[in-house]
């Protein structure tokens, strides 16, 4: 018997006419590859194209450190998309979506204490390594910077906010991602985002910076400041591809067709909005009498009698909170037609409309929201 691999039968191969070289019938060349003799075959060999190179991306990073909290940046896929996730000794939160909605039903609730919260994200962060680099964006460098005066204004006012934190304006937390201080609002409550670099672009995981703005008159895309700080802070702007990629709003704030003023106001609207937003403040330990208010209004909805949840819910100030000017007439939310559902205990999926109020000093223009507070409601 024959060992090794040797061949019992000639099936699957053939020879050169010329130089008696074996080939597999499967893969026939079009010329021998020992003579070059000409056989009428198709194959052509892929070529051997080299393997890449694995990147360098911790799974999870620390950012930086602020007013007792650890700020970490956490990797949620392979593809190094990040989420944050911010410790202290009083709270642990995950911002991630599914993390982050199960942790305010679970809080609140009463199932988990603030300090004692778990998920699969927090539990990597006694893993966490340095980060590979910090970047401190200057006021020299926001002049320089070719972005227009609507720009360079709220770069100012993210440069403001990093040095009240005390923290570096972009992060380097892997060879693709970085972690960019910009100013908190509803899509950033800390103020931090990801930028990802893809395929030589600027990717932000803002999904506000990447739609289109609302309104039948305001059809500009809506400006990446985290992308232009990091331009800015590592002056990548200097270079042709970042030049190319940031040409649609590197000379105003939106694109060609809409006014300049018109989002230039809508930034000092959004700006005082935040700014009035940080002023409230909500107890640690909710009252049992706030408790209490929300189970009789839960209690005599349901049962069609007076006194129950409101139909509509408008602010009660007549006058600014931050200026003191007049408040405009009661609206619809700015994108919205004023419908939401008021989810309770007893009464689920109640739809109630929901005004807001607008302050008609140009230089403020801070949308006042109702309290829902005062009456039981916090989220």
């Amino acid at each position: 018997m024959s060992s090794g691999k040797e061949k019992w039968t000639a099936r699957g191969t053939g020879k050169c006419s010329n130089c008696n070289f074996t080939y597999s019938t499967f893969r026939k060349p079009e010329n021998c590859t020992n003579c070059n003799f000409f056989l009428g075959g198709k194959y052509v060999p892929k070529e051997t194209s080299r393997k890449k190179r694995k990147l360098d991306n911790p799974p999870v990073v620390t950012v930086c450190s602020f007013a007792g909290n650890s700020l970490f940046s956490i990797q949620v896929s392979t593809k190094d998309d990040r989420c944050f996730c911010l410790v202290s000794d009083t709270n642990r939160l995950c911002y991630y979506s599914s993390c982050k909605n199960f942790r305010s039903v679970s809080v609140v609730s009463g199932q988990q204490l603030l300090n004692k919260f778990q998920c699969e994200h927090l539990n990597k962060v006694k893993e966490s390594v340095p980060s590979k680099a910090e970047f401190y964006l200057t006021q020299a460098k926001v002049t320089e910077y070719p972005g227009g005066a609507v720009i360079q204004s709220t770069m100012e006012a993210a440069l403001n906010y990093s040095h009240q934190l005390g923290v570096p304006q972009v992060v380097r937390v892997s060879e693709s991602s970085y972690a960019v201080c910009g100013i908190p609002d509803t899509y950033a409550e800390n103020g931090f985002v990801h930028v990802k670099s893809v395929e030589s672009r600027l990717q932000c995981s803002v999904t506000n910076c990447r739609i289109l703005a609302g309104g039948k008159q305001l059809k500009a895309k809506r400006v990446c400041i985290h992308v232009h700080l990091l331009s800015c802070c590592l002056g990548l702007w200097k270079s042709t591809p970042i030049v190319k990629q940031l040409e649609p709003a590197s000379t105003s704030a939106i694109s060609a067709g809409v006014d300049q003023e018109v989002e230039a106001a809508s930034s000092v609207s959004r700006l005082a909005t935040i700014r009035l937003n940080m002023s409230r403040k909500f107890p640690y330990n909710v009252p049992l009498d706030l408790i209490n208010i929300a189970r009789n209004a839960d209690y005599r909805t349901f049962c069609g009698m007076d006194g129950g949840w409101p139909s509509q819910f408008i602010p009660e100030e007549v006058i600014c909170l931050l200026c003191g000017s007049a408040l405009g007439e009661p609206r619809c939310h700015p994108g919205s037609r004023g419908k939401a559902l008021l989810l309770t205990n007893i009464n689920a999926f109640l739809s109630v409309d929901v005004r807001v109020k607008m302050c008609s000093n140009k230089d403020c223009q801070a949308m006042h929201q109702p309290d829902v507070h005062k009456c039981g409601k916090f989220n």
